[in-house]
């Protein structure tokens, strides 16, 4: 149970570090055209992740061990994004094989080291506590849960922006605040996985109404319609699945 915690943790954090921690402004700064700030944001943008993997790891593993993990995670990360910032900003390919990259990672090291977990004298008192109030296995299912939210709420939305910026080459769509449909986005999978988690299905469909009413007045334009759909779709798509998941599954209170 112990390997299974770290490696969600780990996992978490690098999710955490990979997507909501990492701004429009720091993911320009890695595919910068000029050389210093492209590597101040790959250092940056590693001290987040070596940072969020401390407060994960430090529950599992004491020193040395907790600096050998780090390190690798750490220096593989960069490796692997200095090898990316040298493609295309926004490709799809080099999305998932830069996360199942930094998956494949974790895995291996967990395993290769997993003599050397000895676990924090907190960890397991915790755990007990938790597992006396939530039920057997609910520390496991929280981190789940939370690993889904991440993935589901901001790993689907740069999937999305990605996908569709792909589609529409270089038209213009959304001329709107900046961000500004990616942070609409993120609210809606959220209400959407809260709605479908608690047997509140039927509120989804008032969410996607209200956005569609917001975006009316460019309904006028094919284009913009045609994107807003295969973005919505998918949004609501995975939105839908995870907050099934949680609510058949890992809900346990």
């Amino acid at each position: 149970m112990t390997y299974i915690a770290l490696v969600l943790s780990l996992l978490l954090a690098h999710l955490l570090a990979d997507f909501p921690f990492q701004t429009t402004k720091l993911c320009n700064m890695k595919f910068s055209n000029k050389p210093d700030e492209r590597e101040w944001g790959l250092q940056l943008h590693i001290l987040i992740h070596f940072l969020t993997g401390f407060f994960a790891i430090i529950h599992y593993v004491w020193t040395p061990f907790l600096l050998v993990f780090l390190v690798i995670i750490s220096a593989t990360h960069y490796l692997t994004d200095k090898m990316k910032t040298r493609f295309e900003k926004d490709s799809l390919v080099s999305f998932f094989f830069d996360q199942l990259l930094h998956v494949a990672v974790i895995m291996l090291l967990v395993i290769t080291l997993k003599q050397k977990l000895i676990p924090a004298p907190w960890l397991n008192p915790f755990i007990h506590q938790l597992e006396s109030l939530a039920g057997t296995g609910a520390f496991i299912q929280i981190l789940v849960v939370f690993n889904l939210l991440v993935v589901g709420i901001w790993g689907t939305g740069i999937f999305i922006r990605i996908y569709i910026k792909k589609l529409r080459g270089s038209q213009i769509v959304d001329a709107g605040a900046p961000d500004g449909g990616y942070i609409i986005g993120l609210l809606e999978r959220l209400l959407v996985i809260t709605a479908v988690a608690t047997n509140n299905a039927s509120w989804a469909g008032l969410i996607l109404g209200v956005k569609s009413a917001a975006r009316f007045r460019k309904f006028k334009d094919d284009a913009f319609v045609e994107y807003f759909l295969i973005g919505s779709f998918i949004s609501i798509f995975v939105a839908f699945f995870i907050g099934f998941i949680i609510q058949r599954y890992l809900i346990f209170i």
